[in-house]
């Protein structure tokens, strides 16, 4: 049985860049809130990044978006192939995109980061109107 994984966080961006001399990722333009300027409203493209450490098992990793009522699953996914680490210092960077959500309402809408089905954890992104 896989370990919880340790994560060091759940970000929206942009884009993000893989340096491939360093071996670093970097973020496009992140954010924690969106503003629009009526409703329902189209947003895209754009990334979750999450970083993740402490691994020791085999790990299919998933993300849900949820609405603001806290029940209704927007867009979910999931990493193509498992990620099988015996390492727990390791380090890994994940970014998945999303090419388009479509928003229905004002407020706080909760990213979740899911490891073999468990919720690993919950980002908050806002949106409002303009």
């Amino acid at each position: 049985m896989a370990s919880p994984p340790k994560v060091y966080g759940v970000l929206v961006c942009e884009g993000t860049v893989r340096e491939r001399i360093s071996d670093r990722t970097a973020l496009v333009a992140v954010y924690d809130h969106l503003q629009t300027e009526s409703f329902p409203a189209d947003h895209g493209p754009f990334v979750i990044y999450f970083n993740v450490s402490s691994l020791n098992g085999e790990y299919e990793f998933g993300f849900q978006i949820v609405a603001p009522d806290g029940v209704t699953v927007l867009v979910r996914g999931k990493l193509p192939h498992p990620i099988a680490c015996r390492d727990p210092l390791l380090s890994i960077d994940i970014g998945i995109g999303i090419r388009e959500i479509r928003l229905p309402a004002p407020g706080c809408y909760s990213i979740r980061l899911l490891y073999n089905g468990a919720i690993a954890e919950t980002a908050t992104l806002r949106v409002a109107r303009r």
